[in-house]
């Protein structure tokens, strides 16, 4: 079975995706009924059923500059996000949330070190060979700590494991800002990276962190017009401006930044 699905951007930054042979962005994404293989040309998503039951698809959100206050305060701004379009990003499982998150955080090489829990983990067969899963949360407690010298903390990412084991059943009826708590109460991983990880699971950046990063994103977009130079007003700005579509609009700013040559979002 293969569905396919159009967006003016097909949003593909994160650790999980890779090249494939033909020039294109791949992962492997998991429901609980089945595996299936994304690919996409950034403009559409091909999404291909590798094993299992065809239902539930995969989960992801299609982001859309709504009509709101935005636009009236920030046009510079509201013109940079909606000449993207349509934003569409499939949301990752939490446990792969959580090792992007640690690996952004604590490795000085974020997309190698995920590769290499990817190495790890289970070979998944492809129509064109094959590729590796994730590495599991189990087999993350019993991996030596030179198998993972490249993070910074082991024992962050097999902190994680085991809460991840001891909470998975009741994290998955959790609020988004129950789970931001949850995971930022795991020893070794901040507040800020919690939020990261929420929202790459959840799909609501309204829990995304409003950092020193963040404003300076949303100052290039917005043409270094209108905007609080101040970190803890800018974050009141943006709360208040964007009430009621937070989750969209800063999903659609990360989005833009992570296509700018000078920006890399977690």
């Amino acid at each position: 079975m293969a569905i396919l699905l159009g967006a003016g951007l097909m949003w593909a930054d994160h650790l999980a995706w890779r090249d494939d042979h033909a020039g294109n962005r791949m992962r492997v994404l998991t429901t609980p009924a089945g595996r299936w293989l994304a690919t996409t040309d950034r403009y559409h998503l091909d999404l291909e059923l590798l094993d299992g039951e065809d239902r539930p698809l995969p989960p992801a959100d299609l982001y859309v500059m709504p009509q709101c206050e935005v636009a009236t305060r920030l046009p510079r701004l509201t013109t940079t996000l909606c000449e993207m379009g349509s934003v569409l990003r499939v949301q990752s499982t939490l446990w792969e949330a959580i090792v992007a998150g640690i690996c952004h955080q604590d490795a000085h090489a974020p997309h190698s070190a995920f590769a290499e829990l990817c190495g790890l983990g289970e070979a998944v067969r492809l129509p064109t060979g094959r590729t590796y899963q994730l590495v599991p949360p189990p087999k993350v407690l019993v991996t030596t700590s030179s198998s993972l010298d490249w993070l910074d903390s082991t024992s962050t990412l097999q902190k994680a494991a085991d809460a991840f084991i001891a909470n998975r059943v009741s994290w998955q009826t959790a609020s988004v800002m129950e789970l931001v708590a949850a995971i930022s109460a795991i020893e070794g991983i901040d507040e800020d990276t919690a939020g990261r990880i929420v929202a790459d699971c959840a799909g609501d950046y309204s829990v995304y962190p409003i950092d020193a990063e963040f404003l300076g994103w949303a100052n290039a977009a917005a043409g270094a017009v209108g905007l609080p130079i101040d970190l803890t007003k800018f974050r009141r700005f943006w709360c208040g401006l964007t009430e009621g579509h937070t989750s969209a609009v800063t999903a659609l700013l990360v989005a833009w930044a992570a296509k700018q040559p000078d920006f890399s979002p977690r």
